[in-house]
């Protein structure tokens, strides 16, 4: 980019925020994607700070016949305020062909005001779809009408000619309501999808204020049923007493050779997103174990995460083992069951289950790899 135009107030960062008056790139040419480098993971996810872009221009700018096969000139013109209570926000621009992208957000509660238009669409092949590695066609439509007292809209997602959200979207004076239903379709893999499986309904229902997200939160997947009250707070990556429940729909999620039934949790997250601990309750009507059954299983205990695993610490109290064997099977009863669950990389594995009972005791490994057990 030949010239670039800044003007901005780095000084009052610790006062009021980020405040950029200008930031203007006249011509100039796109050769390649660009390529991000990490950001911090700690980092909050929605800013907590003020900021004021007053104009961000891309003016002219050429992309290069071997990015996209051939040249195209794209301009762009954006402003950006975000304070306490008010949030506005203005984008649109020319990127050629098929592509377009158009955001408007005028959130001001003082003046009554709310406002959301989205207007997304990616053709494959296109800018849009280069730059953030879509392999289909991808159209983002989010629209309603009314005022920060009552508004009411909608928001579509479609790859290709497939579906991939559709949801109602509510405000009353800043308390939200969403409702709807998502299709996975190839963004999950493993256990997430298995647990949603084709198609599975949301609702949300709750507030935004400076960052904390508050309310309740419902999923039903053809897999799994999960329900959580409390808050997140995005601004410092933590939950606050948010109390999750979830029920298994489909017995065999973790593979034909794994069956649970009637099986409950109940856990309270509060802390830090990375690395935290919960104390959970939990109830399994029946393990099956390729044959080997075992009836009322109960827990109480603490989950851990580590930034890449959780771990599930078992102490748990189990009625009875039935094998299938009269011998052994009335020995089987009133016994403990020991050791720690690992649930990493799409795999549940423990290397050291231990069963427990008043005369007898036995050693387990147990591996469920790739959750690819029936939908």
């Amino acid at each position: 980019v030949p010239p670039v135009e800044l003007n901005w107030r780095p000084y009052e960062f610790p006062f009021s925020g980020l405040d950029v008056r200008s930031l203007v790139l006249h011509d100039g040419t796109l050769y390649a994607k660009p390529k991000l480098n990490p950001g911090n993971p700690n980092a909050p996810t929605l800013p907590n700070f003020d900021i004021r872009v007053d104009q961000f221009v891309i003016d002219n700018l050429t992309v290069s016949p071997g990015l996209l096969g051939k040249e195209r000139h794209v301009d762009f013109r954006a402003h950006v305020h975000v304070r306490r209570g008010l949030v506005k926000l203005d984008a649109a621009g020319r990127l050629g062909a098929g592509d377009r992208f158009t955001a408007l957000v005028n959130a001001e509660p003082d003046g009554n005001i709310f406002e959301l238009d989205l207007d997304y669409r990616a053709p494959t092949g296109g800018l849009l779809a280069s730059l953030t590695g879509a392999k289909n066609d991808w159209r983002v439509r989010l629209l309603g009408n009314g005022t920060w007292t009552k508004w009411d809209g909608a928001f579509v997602a479609r790859s290709g000619n497939e579906p991939l959200t559709a949801l109602k979207i509510y405000n009353r004076a800043g308390r939200y309501r969403i409702d709807g239903l998502f299709w996975h379709r190839d963004l999950l893999k493993g256990l997430p999808a298995q647990a949603l499986g084709d198609k599975a309904a949301v609702a949300l229902v709750g507030t935004l204020k400076n960052s904390v997200a508050s309310g309740s939160f419902a999923l039903r997947g053809q897999g799994l049923s999960a329900d959580a009250t409390g808050a997140v707070d995005l601004g410092k990556n933590r939950y606050d007493n948010l109390k999750l429940s979830a029920k298994l729909l489909n017995s065999q999620l973790f593979g034909s050779g794994v069956t649970l039934r009637e099986t409950k949790i109940a856990s309270t997250f509060d802390g830090p997103w990375r690395g935290f601990t919960a104390p959970f309750q939990l109830s399994v009507g029946e393990l099956d174990l390729s044959g080997i059954k075992l009836v009322g299983i109960g827990e109480r205990g603490t989950l851990l995460y580590d930034g890449s695993r959780y771990l599930i610490p078992l102490n748990a109290s189990v009625q009875r083992i039935v094998t299938g064997n009269a011998m052994f099977d009335p020995l089987l009863a009133n016994g403990r069951l020991l050791g720690t669950l690992i649930l990493a990389n799409n795999s549940l594995r423990s290397d050291d289950l231990a069963f427990r009972f008043p005369v007898l005791k036995a050693d387990l490994v147990l591996l469920a790899m790739g959750f690819v057990g029936p939908r």
